[in-house]
């Protein structure tokens, strides 16, 4: 009884998850889609700009201290504690480090208006830093319900005053107060809604037993944070507010569906993975199934996006974006093959090797960061190809390691991602066939999309039959 009421709980929480992960994205890409039709590309890159600075300063508000207490049973009051002064008093020297570095940062980019940018949205980090430890307590009791609620209604309450600046001609400021509301209602609400408040006991052994925990989460955390909002960084540097905000819009819309859909598949398939890590034989059938899942999700979702590219960012965010569609094609291309690095990367985690994740995700930075220096000389479009190249050299090391270490078949595995590969290829060809038939874009977007999947599973009738054998074997 005790192990179905376990069960029944984790069901529900994984439900929740899911819900959380896709209203919340699904929401702030609703807005993203009003303001980016208000705004400029200029606005968007001139905040694009300052990204790296403001995530390294929120990996290092936290320092690892989040994961430790989660991560910590015996956690005490002292230890919540601890950590809450703590952040607060990281997040008021943050700000100050922001604070005194943004004319620095403005002359680095030969930008004047971002020290005023920057001085505004560094406010976030000290709000963030009142509220990350009951944020990290709803975590600990797996509170999805709650973290819906409290985001849904801050984002809809940021965003909201976010477009009704953006409307009123207020330009890049909309994003800046739609990003420090969205902090301050998010942080009031957890203070209102979870039943903990600090009290005033700090322990050095406490904080050194917790950084202990957390220091390696924060190194990985500051190489990641550094890796991701590198493009920012160079882009911004070496070209325009206006081309930095075509590649941010580009690259947002690209990892929108493939990341949120994959993390969210991953987070279901890793507790079994974890639980048939003894079992080689149970574990191969697994990563297996699991592999076609997220390729038969993926693939063809991507491969969509690809060929209706073009009709959809105009009608949803307007005709001054489209130099962004190009560079949101050649982005979609490098999402192809992520949902399988990131199923390795699971795979690792569940049979205990995390170096092997570790040395993964360092192998990927140093192709990436490679790539950015060769490319960066030959323009923008030719950066994007670089971030493909990074993608499908990483998915096939990763790839190969994994098969080696599960002893598959190579030719095997990669026949069966071969199929889908080309059934999503099938439909991006019928696709662009029907968007050359239609003018308007909401005719291309709507009869592209329905013919476009229904080609797929047409062509896999007749064909391979992947999906019919997936869904025979579930």
């Amino acid at each position: 009884m005790k192990m179905i009421m376990v069960k029944s709980k984790v069901f529900i929480d994984s439900i929740w998850s899911f819900i959380e992960r896709f209203s919340v994205q699904g929401l702030q890409f609703l807005f993203s889609i009003i303001l980016a039709r208000l705004l400029s590309p200029s606005d968007y890159g001139l905040i694009a700009m300052l990204s790296i600075f403001l995530a390294l300063s929120q990996t290092l508000l936290d320092c690892g201290f989040s994961n430790a207490l989660i991560r910590k049973i015996d956690r005490t009051d002292i230890d919540k504690s601890t950590v809450f002064f703590y952040n607060i008093l990281s997040g008021v020297l943050l700000y100050f480090a922001l604070f005194f570095l943004s004319p620095y940062i403005a002359l680095f980019y030969e930008m004047p208006i971002l020290e005023l940018l920057l001085r505004y949205m560094s406010i976030i980090i000290p709000i963030n830093a009142i509220s990350l430890t009951h944020r990290t307590l709803l975590q600990i009791q797996c509170d999805y319900k709650l973290q819906v609620k409290i985001s849904l209604l801050s984002i809809f309450a940021s965003g909201t005053v976010g477009v009704i600046f953006a409307f009123y001609g207020f330009g890049v400021w909309g994003l800046v107060v739609q990003s420090l509301l969205n902090s301050l209602f998010a942080t009031i609400m957890y203070w209102v809604f979870v039943k903990w408040q600090p009290k005033l006991l700090f322990s050095m052994t406490s904080l050194k037993k917790l950084f202990l925990f957390g220091n390696n989460i924060l190194l990985s955390g500051l190489l990641r944070t550094f890796y991701v909002n590198i493009y920012s960084l160079v882009i911004g540097k070496f070209f325009t507010p206006l081309d930095l905000g075509f590649y941010s819009r580009a690259d947002s819309l690209s990892q929108f569906t493939s990341t949120n859909l994959t993390m969210a598949l991953i987070r279901v398939f890793y507790p079994s993975l974890c639980e048939c890590q003894n079992d080689r034989v149970m574990l191969i059938n697994m990563y297996y199934k699991y592999m076609k899942i997220l390729c038969l999700v993926i693939f063809p979702i991507v491969t969509l996006l690809i060929g209706l590219a073009s009709p959809l960012v105009i009608v949803l965010l307007g005709d001054k974006w489209v130099p962004s569609i190009y560079l949101l094609q050649i982005l979609l291309i490098g999402y192809i093959f992520y949902p399988i690095y990131n199923l390795n990367n699971a795979f690792w985690q569940s049979i205990n090797r995390p170096d092997m994740v570790l040395k993964a995700e360092f192998m990927y930075k140093v192709i990436g960061f490679s790539l950015l220096l060769i490319t960066l000389p030959f323009g923008l479009k030719c950066l994007a190809w670089g971030t493909v190249c990074t993608s499908i050299i990483t998915f096939i090391i990763s790839f190969i390691y994994t098969m080696n270490s599960l002893k598959i078949s190579v030719s095997e595995v990669l026949l069966q991602i071969l199929k889908i590969l080309l059934l999503s290829i099938f439909m991006f060809v019928v696709v662009r066939v029907v968007v050359s038939l239609f003018c308007l874009e909401i005719y291309q977007l709507f009869f592209g999309a329905i013919i476009g999947i229904s080609s797929f599973f047409l062509f896999d009738y007749l064909t391979f039959r992947v999906v019919f054998k997936t869904l025979k074997n579930e």
